[in-house]
């Protein structure tokens, strides 16, 4: 990469070329390129945190196919 673009694995998708942050700071390192989120990769986390929902309620929706794997 150049610094402003760097190659970033996308799973399904293979390998691309991809913007990292704009953002620069001295004090810091620059972030690099991330792939996107896979759908679904952060349903448990959000239902946890926003939802307050326990281990035993998500697997409860999961089983019922309220939420997918």
């Amino acid at each position: 990469g150049n610094g402003l673009f760097d190659y970033v694995n996308q799973p399904a998708i293979g390998r691309y070329l991809a913007p990292t942050s704009p953002l620069r700071f001295s004090a810091s390192h620059a972030l690099p390129a991330q792939p996107a989120p896979r759908l679904g990769q952060h349903t448990d986390e959000v239902l946890r945190e926003e939802l307050e929902l326990d281990a035993n309620e998500l697997k409860r929706l999961r089983d019922s196919g309220v939420i997918g794997d």
